[in-house]
């Protein structure tokens, strides 16, 4: 039986490929605070709204946790995420080390790529890829829990979200007004919360499985 197109996925996956495409021109004045321009604080609240990675991820989990868990399958694919990291690292720290004329050493390639992390000069662009593969590493887990215990899969959804959410809200709250109270209650979240690296791309896609079954 032919699987069935879902038009609103297709629709999603469009609407973030156009996002993401915007977010890497330069066009964004979104630093209202030193613009002091109304159109500049638009584009600050317009970009809280572009984020389309995001969306990816959802829709991964969307998809998948929906399906039947295939182990040898899922390892297989979670190891390419990671060749194909490492393989790319590779070959931009080489290929723009080389390109900018810096002297090339094993050492420093080694090193680079390893140090790989979003503002990272010549891999930074490959984060994504490293938090993909953290996902598929703790889907196995995710799964058992979407299957066989439903208000335990929505428990620890709901406690990420607060957690990932809940301190980056303060941190953002504490920069704006600048008030002792909420730097406070920022070093307070942070002592309390369960949130790991990638955890709000594990938000994401927990919430793609959430959303299908719901």
């Amino acid at each position: 039986m032919p699987k069935k197109r879902l038009v609103y996925l297709d629709f999603l996956k469009t609407l973030a490929i156009f996002i993401v495409i915007t977010l890497h021109n330069s066009v964004w004045r979104t630093n209202f605070m030193d613009a002091g321009t109304v159109s500049s604080a638009l584009q600050f609240c317009a970009r809280l709204f572009c984020e389309g990675v995001p969306v990816f991820v959802l829709i991964n989990g969307f998809l998948i946790f929906d399906r039947p868990y295939d182990g040898k399958k899922h390892w297989k694919r979670t190891i390419n995420i990671l060749v194909i990291l490492l393989l790319w690292s590779v070959i931009l720290e080489v290929a723009l080390t080389l390109i900018s004329g810096t002297p090339l050493s094993v050492a420093t390639v080694v090193t680079n790529v390893l140090e790989t992390y979003i503002d990272q000069k010549n891999t930074g662009v490959l984060w994504f890829l490293q938090k993909l593969f953290v996902v598929y590493l703790l889907f196995p887990v995710l799964k058992h829990l979407y299957d066989t215990r439903e208000k335990l899969f929505n428990y620890v959804l709901l406690v990420l979200t607060i957690s990932t959410y809940g301190v980056a809200l303060a941190s953002m709250a504490a920069g704006i007004f600048d008030l002792g109270v909420l730097k406070s209650l920022h070093f307070f979240l942070k002592q309390y919360t369960v949130a790991i690296g990638p955890s709000s791309f594990v938000v994401y896609f927990m919430l793609g499985g959430y959303l299908k079954r719901n």
